[in-house]
């Protein structure tokens, strides 16, 4: 990376940008893979009946875990933007009053929760209350995560991430036993196991603190990259809604294989966004440098787009050749897989100036943008749906609608970087 150091300190600048976690670039490869291999294995033991029963299930996933109002987004801003303004008692009041918060927004979870499994739901109570209860589990999860990621504990993470896998795939002859039923209780043990080590290797000591004022501050913070957010599961998940709402029960039998790979499409910019999203913020924090920070965001599109557009490539001509010799019954999704890759590229090579515009707090910009390309993206799949009413049509215009976003995230990146933006706090 070569984003300049603030004026005086050209070393500390270069170790606060420096090159993503080995340890944790590495901990996402082992988890990638092993994913991969547990998801395979996830889809052949259920069929393309019971998957698309599970991709159905997996749209409360898509949607709860952003319930939290902002509280894991401002913790990722704020602890490293206030260690960067030398304030770390501050830091800590504010990791209590997030942890109150998400205390708060998981029982407001619970109540939605209860309301979507009794209208969408009433054939499969049972998954749909078990979809909700780890959803609020794994936003804790995640919150703790946060912590450790604003310590940069990027090795303790990237252990935690492979660790998960292995006790998924451990755990697959339980689905192999009890097929659906199995799935859920695998999910419930995972999580639980998950919290524990977790949180207690968390490093931050802060106790719930119901501060009003801190908690409607961490809203204000964090809700408009929430928002961001927000939209960004509608933009990964709107196909199968769609096809979940609008097309005939069955459909998403067919769409097993795109969900899977856009999934796997996601993890590389994951990995490069979270390991230099919170050197970005100290950097910021310090210097408020915008322009400094973005010919480093622009290698990291450029690396991005080129690695996902080859996998994308690979993925694209192998899959046919996979299916067929893996998961034979899985054969009519592979053509909505390979229409829904281009997009997935785009939406991968646009996730570094995602993180960009959240740390230069433009947020707003950025959810202005996001919900404008999801507004799009909602008209050119309703009119795939009613025009040509197939899956097909749907992912082909998903992948428009993504590219389309793609360009215009960038661009308002790269204009807002020329003109600047506010200084620290």
């Amino acid at each position: 990376m070569n984003e300049p150091a603030a004026p005086g300190r050209p070393s500390r600048a270069r170790a606060l940008l420096g090159a993503p976690a080995t340890a944790f670039a590495a901990g996402n490869g082992t988890s990638l893979l092993l994913n991969l291999v547990q998801g395979i294995l996830f889809m052949k033991i259920l069929g393309p009946e019971r998957y698309g029963t599970w991709l159905g299930l997996l749209l409360l996933f898509q949607y709860g875990q952003h319930t939290h109002l902002g509280a894991i987004n401002a913790t990722l801003r704020q602890l490293p933007l206030l260690r960067g303004e030398g304030r770390p008692e501050r830091a800590a009041q504010i990791a209590g009053a997030a942890r109150a918060l998400t205390a708060l927004t998981s029982l407001g979870w619970a109540a939605i929760g209860a309301v979507l499994v009794a209208v969408f739901y009433g054939n499969v109570v049972l998954g749909a209350a078990t979809l909700v209860l780890v959803t609020g589990a794994e936003v804790w999860l995640n919150l703790g995560q946060a912590e450790l990621k604003t310590e940069h504990r990027f090795r303790t993470v990237a252990l935690l991430l492979p660790g998960r896998m292995v006790f998924n795939l451990a755990l697959l002859p339980v689905v192999a036993v009890w097929g659906l039923e199995g799935a859920y209780l695998r999910w419930i043990v995972v999580i639980a196991c998950a919290l524990v080590v977790t949180w207690k290797v968390d490093p931050v000591r802060a106790r719930l603190r119901f501060d009003r004022a801190d908690m409607r501050a961490l809203i204000a913070d964090g809700g408009p990259i929430l928002l961001v957010g927000v939209l960004f599961a509608l933009q990964t998940g709107l196909d199968r809604t769609l096809i979940f709402l609008m097309l005939e029960p069955g459909a998403l039998d067919r769409y097993g294989v795109a969900g899977i790979l856009m999934t796997m499409m996601m993890v590389l910019p994951g990995a490069v966004g979270q390991t230099s999203y919170p050197r970005m913020l100290e950097y910021f924090g310090k210097t408020g440098d915008a322009a400094g920070l973005w010919p480093a965001v622009v290698k990291r599109i450029v690396g991005v787009a080129g690695l996902s557009a080859a996998a994308a490539l690979v993925g694209g001509l192998l899959a046919p050749w996979f299916v067929d010799l893996v998961l034979p019954r899985f054969g009519p999704g592979v053509a909505a897989a390979q229409l829904l890759l281009p997009g997935g590229v785009a939406l991968a090579a646009s996730v570094p100036a995602s993180y960009y515009l959240q740390t230069i707090r433009r947020q707003r910009l950025h959810a202005a943008v996001s919900g404008a390309a999801v507004g799009v993206q909602i008209l050119l799949g309703i009119v795939a749906v009613r025009h040509w009413g197939h899956v097909e049509a749907v992912a082909a215009s998903t992948s428009v609608a993504l590219g389309l976003y793609a360009v215009a995230l960038i661009t308002t990146a790269a204009v807002t970087a020329r003109r600047g933006a506010a200084g620290p706090r």
